[in-house]
């Protein structure tokens, strides 16, 4: 009832009348949409019991349910076709919104059995599609018209010839491919890889580049070049990787039809992740802030953008905003993936120096049985860093040999850094924990994870926020 009471409360007096007209002349006076619609609007029920207590004289069920199923989704259909009404002038003629909303009147016409009126108006859609820009919308609207298309030859020789159809599939399958990329290329750079994404290489970015040249569409090409930034990124091509991105752009500006929030989103979030890593933080703040509105309809992406915006706040020690942003942006991750919040709240714990509060967090989260090797690895350096604050040295020596038992138990390529990382606490353990020791600036295990390239790489959004090296060299 709480989503239906803020959604009516967020309705204008002009909205409310329009609404219950509509109830009215669709339904009649005795209505019960009508009815719980006037209830919510008055103020006079807050909760589903005292709702159907009124409406339906007993306690909640599933018909109640479906009435304020139904009623929410009545609501929400009239406020898209006033917004459709409202924002006409503003919709570019070659934009995807313009092109839907073609789409949208040839299916009205098709539903009254007005099929060559349909088809006429799918002819001057298809017009502004010639570089096969909105496939997916295309798509849906003629497999709709399929049963009345043999009633025109026309349509069959001509406008939805067998060669065209071939073109659009092929166009298709290409831009899915290209997507797929994207996106495990974005997978790579912003987690540890996990055995069911396909590792994107040279051979499969080559045979991209050759298929996007081949049918040379906007959104074919914003892709690739998208992928393309993301496999920089991937190999520490930084120039190459920021590049691609301005290239990307570039093509956004030329191309109304890819001016999206989220094509721009994806950009803003790359260029604030490059940023980030080479220590820009103010910049990477920038596009990092544009990326989370952009991102204002993509849950799963906004997240990620604001999740960069809390590590550049403990990064510039902006630790009071840090904290805001935690309570108020990770509600969902803390039920989604309780694991990842709880080292996120750890980490602020050990910003603001309270690290007996930072181990409390870290043993509050109850790892899985199933564990990952970046939990279990991350976690128990963050513990074992938190306790040498702490100056509980008789307790890292043991937690240092935990530590060695969880890379052997998880020993592959990705555990490369964490193995130097071991190296060089077992040496401090042998030198009594002495920062200033020779022995831990000169040799190849700090070498390794200063220059963090290849197996050694950091990565901000692994279980690694503190980057050991440069704690280790802040303690001299």
């Amino acid at each position: 009832m709480e989503d239906l009471i803020k959604l009516v409360a967020s309705l204008k007096a002009k909205e409310i009348q329009l609404i219950k007209n509509y109830f009215y002349h669709k339904h009649g006076h005795l209505n019960k949409k009508l009815q719980l619609f006037e209830l919510l609007c008055s103020g006079m029920v807050k909760s589903d019991l005292e709702a159907a207590k009124i409406i339906y004289k007993k306690k909640p069920d599933s018909g109640f349910c479906q009435l304020k199923k139904r009623l929410k989704e009545e609501i929400l259909n009239f406020l898209v076709f006033q917004y459709l009404e409202s924002h006409q002038a503003e919709i570019p003629q070659e934009s995807e919104f313009y092109y839907q909303k073609l789409h949208w009147q040839a299916k009205v016409l098709m539903d009254r059995n007005l099929d060559e009126e349909a088809l006429k108006l799918q002819r001057t859609a298809d017009c502004l599609n010639e570089n096969c820009t909105f496939l997916n919308t295309q798509f849906s609207t003629h497999d709709a018209l399929l049963n009345s298309i043999f009633l025109h030859e026309d349509v069959t020789l001509n406008w939805f010839s067998p060669e065209k159809r071939a073109k659009y599939l092929h166009v298709q399958d290409t831009l899915a491919q290209a997507k797929m990329f994207s996106f495990h290329l974005m997978v790579q750079n912003y987690h540890h890889v996990c055995d069911k994404y396909h590792k994107v290489d040279e051979a499969d970015l080559s045979n991209l580049e050759e298929q996007t040249q081949r049918w040379a569409t906007p959104a074919l090409d914003y892709w690739y070049l998208l992928s393309m930034a993301n496999f920089y990124y991937s190999r520490q091509d930084y120039h190459n990787a920021w590049e691609q991105g301005q290239a990307a752009c570039k093509l956004i500006r030329q191309h109304s039809e890819l001016r999206g929030n989220q094509y721009l989103g994806f950009l803003q979030l790359h260029f604030g992740l490059l940023c980030f890593v080479q220590n820009h933080l103010k910049e990477s703040a920038k596009y990092t802030q544009e990326a989370i509105l952009l991102f204002n309809q993509e849950i799963g992406y906004r997240h990620k953008a604001q999740e960069l915006q809390y590590l550049i706040f403990l990064k510039m020690n902006l630790l009071a905003q840090a904290k805001q942003a935690l309570m108020r942006n990770f509600e969902l991750l803390k039920k989604e993936n309780p694991i990842r919040f709880y080292y996120l709240e750890a980490l602020l714990a050990f910003k603001e120096n309270n690290f007996k509060q930072s181990i409390r967090i870290l043993n509050q989260a109850n790892l899985p049985q199933k564990k990952k090797p970046e939990y279990c690895l991350g976690y128990k350096l963050l513990e074992i860093i938190n306790n040498i604050e702490l100056k509980y040295f008789d307790t890292v020596e043991y937690k240092v040999e935990s530590f060695r038992k969880l890379i052997l138990k998880y020993k592959d390529s990705s555990t490369d850094r964490y193995e130097n990382i071991f190296k060089l606490l077992k040496s401090l353990c042998h030198c009594a924990f002495n920062f200033k020791h020779p022995s831990l600036k000169n040799c190849a295990e700090m070498t390794n994870l200063q220059k963090a390239e290849l197996n050694f790489l950091w990565n901000p959004f692994h279980y690694e926020f503190i980057r050991f090296d440069e704690w280790l060299l802040s303690k001299n």
